[in-house]
C-alpha cells in the first residue's frame, strides 16, 4: 500500500511540476486600421502581414487571418533554409491532431495568398503597346483585371524549355492583342492589352514570387484560403503550394494561376480535402511519399501553357514512388494531358468515386506501377483510354463506366520496354500480370467523334478498335482476368477485342471467349441510363447491368457510398457500372 501512495506521489508532484503552455489565439487583419507588425497579434492588436502572424506559433495555437490580398511568400521550413538567399527560420509543429497548429481563414472571409504585385508606371511603347522599364524580374505571368495575357517568347532553365511546346513567338515583333513579352536583357516588360487600352487604367498584376505556401512540418492545418499568381518556372519545375512533413491537413483552398504545378504533395499522411487546383501552367497536383488522401477535389483546366504530356501534364501527375494513397471523389475535366496520372513504382493506390472528362489524354493513367484499385469511377469524353494500365501489374478495375472516350475503355499494355531494379528477373522486361477488369460498362469507346480519324497503317480506322484490351501473351503476363462487363457500341459499329498493341487480334465477343476464356459472363446490351443525355448514369428500372456481377471484395460499395446488395446466397450479385439502382430489389 506505501508503494502505491508513494507513485501516486510522484505522479502529482510530476503533474504540478510540468511547465504548461496554454494554447493562444492569434490574428492577422490586413485591412484594419490598428493592423501592425509591431502588434501582439490578440483580436484588438492584430499583426498586418501573414509572415509576422505565423512567427512563433506552437503547437495547440490557432491563427485566424482575415480578409485582404497577402502579396507574400509562405515558406516554413522545419529547420533553417536558405532560398534565393533568404534564410527563413525554422516552423513549429504540432503534436498530434488534437494537438495541431491551425492556419485558416476567419469565418466568412475569403483571404488571398499572391504571388504577384500591382504594377504602375507603364509608358507608351508604340502603337497599342505599353513598357514597365527596369523591370528585375523574368515573369512568366501577366494578368489585366484578373485575365491572364498570351506570354510571348519566354526564358526558362533548359530542364524546361526542352518539354515546353508552348513557347509562342520570339521577340516584341510577335507580339499580339492579349499579350506580353519580357526582355530580359533590357529588363523591360511590354504589354499589349486586348482592346488597345492604356494599362495604367487597369489592374496589371504580375507574377514575382516562386512560392504561395510551402510547408515542411508536422500536424500543421491550413484552411480557407485562394492561393494564385506564383512564377516558379523561373528557378525549378516545383509547385508553388507545397505540403511536405506528416499528418498535415490542407482543405478547403482554392488554388489557381501558377505557372506550372498549382499543389505538391510529399512526406506521409497528408490529407487535402475540399480543395481546387485549377488552371495551372502545367499540372493541378504532383508529388509523392505515403499515405496521402485526396478527398472530394478538383484539377480541371491545366497545363494551359502546353507542355508536352508525355513528359508531365496534366491534372494529376504523381511521381514517382508514391504508396498507399486514396484519391476519392475526385473530379479531372477539360485538362491538357491525362485527367489522373500515377507514373513509376507507386503500389497500393486507390482511385475511387471520381469523373474524369473531357482530358486530352487518358481519364486515368497509372504507368510502371502495381497495387491499383480503380472503382466506381466514370471516365467520359476523354480524347485517350478511360482506364490506360501501362506495364502495370495486380490492379482491380472494378464497377466503373467507360462512356464515349476517344480510345479504348481499358487498354492493359506491357509493351518491350526496361525499368531497372524494377521487372521480370530475366529480362528486366516490365511485365503485366494479374490485372483484373470486372463489372464495368463499355459504351461507345473508340469514339468516332472523338477518336483520331487515320489509321496508323496497321490497322482500320481508330474507331474499329477494342472497348477493352489486356496484355499480349508473354512468360511474365499472366493472370489477366475480365468477366462481367457490358460492352455497348452504336448500331453498325464492330467490336473487336485485342491482346496486346497490334499483337493479337479477336473479331468480337463470341471469338474473345472461345480462345482466352475472357468475359464468359459478359454481355452486350444498351445498360439504360436513368438520363445519359444529362450525364446520369444511374442504372434504370430494367437495365441488363442490374444483378449481373459476381461480387468481389473490392467492389462491395458503390459510387455513392452505398452497400452493394450482400446476401448470403448463390444468386447474390452486383450491378456492373458504378450505382446500384435507387429502385427496389
Amino acid at each position: 500500500m506505501k508503494k502505491v501512495w508513494w507513485v501516486l506521489l510522484c505522479l502529482l508532484t510530476a503533474l504540478l511540476c510540468t511547465p504548461w503552455v496554454s494554447a493562444e489565439t492569434y490574428y492577422v487583419a490586413q485591412e484594419d486600421p490598428k493592423a501592425s507588425d509591431q502588434n501582439a497579434g490578440t483580436a484588438d492588436a492584430p499583426c498586418k502581414t501573414m509572415l509576422r502572424g505565423l512567427k512563433g506559433l506552437k503547437a495547440g495555437d490557432t491563427l485566424y487571418v482575415k480578409k485582404g490580398v497577402y502579396r507574400e511568400e509562405i515558406v516554413l521550413p522545419r529547420k533553417d533554409w536558405d532560398w534565393a538567399r533568404v534564410v527563413r527560420p525554422a516552423f513549429s509543429s504540432g503534436t498530434s491532431y488534437a494537438n495541431m497548429i491551425t492556419i485558416m481563414a476567419w469565418p466568412g472571409d475569403e483571404p488571398v495568398i499572391t504571388g504577384s504585385d500591382l504594377v504602375t508606371g507603364w509608358k507608351p511603347h508604340k502603337d497599342a503597346i505599353y513598357v514597365r522599364e527596369d523591370w528585375p524580374v523574368n515573369s512568366q505571368q501577366v494578368f489585366c483585371d484578373g485575365k491572364i495575357l498570351q506570354q510571348i517568347a519566354g526564358t526558362m532553365p533548359q530542364l524546361l524549355m526542352d518539354p515546353w511546346k508552348g513557347r509562342k513567338g520570339e521577340s516584341i515583333k510577335d507580339m499580339e492583342p492579349g499579350s506580353f513579352f519580357y526582355d530580359i536583357d533590357a529588363k523591360k516588360l511590354y504589354v499589349w492589352l486586348a482592346d488597345g487600352a492604356d494599362p495604367g487604367k487597369h489592374t496589371m498584376e504580375v507574377s514575382v514570387r516562386c512560392f504561395l505556401f510551402s510547408l515542411d512540418s508536422d500536424y500543421v492545418k491550413v484552411s480557407g484560403f485562394k492561393m494564385r499568381h506564383a512564377s516558379i518556372t523561373t528557378k525549378v519545375n516545383w509547385a508553388s503550394v507545397g505540403i511536405n512533413g506528416s499528418n498535415n491537413i490542407l482543405e478547403n483552398c482554392d488554388i489557381t494561376w501558377t505557372d506550372f504545378v498549382g499543389l505538391s504533395v510529399g512526406g506521409h499522411n497528408n490529407t487535402i480535402i475540399n480543395c481546387k487546383m485549377n488552371y495551372h501552367g502545367n499540372s493541378g497536383i504532383g508529388g509523392g511519399g505515403s499515405g496521402h488522401r485526396f478527398i472530394n477535389c478538383e484539377t480541371s483546366y491545366n497545363n494551359y501553357r502546353h507542355w508536352s504530356t508525355g513528359w508531365h501534364a496534366g491534372g494529376v501527375k504523381i511521381i514517382p514512388y508514391a504508396s498507399d494513397i486514396l484519391m476519392t471523389g475526385h473530379v479531372a475535366a477539360y485538362n491538357e494531358g491525362d485527367g489522373i496520372w500515377f507514373d513509376s513504382g507507386n503500389f497500393n493506390v486507390t482511385v475511387e468515386n471520381s469523373l474524369s472528362h473531357h482530358n486530352k489524354g487518358a481519364g486515368i493513367f497509372y504507368e510502371i506501377s502495381e497495387r491499383a484499385t480503380i472503382r466506381n469511377n466514370i471516365c467520359y469524353e476523354n480524347l485517350g483510354r478511360g482506364v490506360y494500365l501501362s506495364n502495370a501489374s495486380d490492379c482491380q478495375v472494378l464497377h466503373n463506366l467507360f462512356w464515349r472516350n476517344g480510345m479504348s475503355g481499358v487498354a492493359s499494355i506491357a509493351v518491350d520496354r526496361k525499368y531497372p531494379p524494377f521487372g521480370d528477373e530475366k529480362s528486366r522486361r516490365l511485365q503485366g500480370c494479374n490485372n483484373v477488369v470486372w463489372g464495368n460498362l463499355f459504351v461507345d469507346n473508340c469514339n468516332p467523334e472523338l477518336c483520331l480519324k487515320e489509321p496508323d497503317g496497321r490497322d482500320k480506322p481508330w474507331d474499329t478498335r477494342p472497348e477493352l484490351i489486356l496484355p499480349d501473351e508473354w512468360e511474365a503476363n499472366t493472370g489477366n482476368i475480365s468477366d462481367y462487363n457490358v460492352f455497348c457500341r452504336s448500331p453498325n459499329r464492330v467490336m473487336p477485342f485485342w491482346k496486346g498493341w497490334h499483337v493479337t487480334q479477336f473479331a468480337d465477343l463470341a471469338e474473345w471467349r472461345s480462345k482466352t476464356g475472357n468475359d464468359t459472363h459478359s454481355i452486350i446490351a444498351e445498360p439504360l441510363f436513368m438520363d445519359a443525355a444529362k450525364l446520369d448514369f444511374r442504372p434504370a428500372k430494367g437495365s441488363p447491368a442490374i444483378g449481373l456481377v459476381l461480387p468481389r471484395i473490392g467492389g462491395i460499395w458503390d459510387m455513392t457510398g452505398n452497400l452493394r446488395p450482400i446476401k448470403e446466397t448463390p444468386d447474390c450479385r452486383f450491378t456492373a457500372g458504378p450505382f446500384e439502382p435507387q429502385i427496389a430489389r
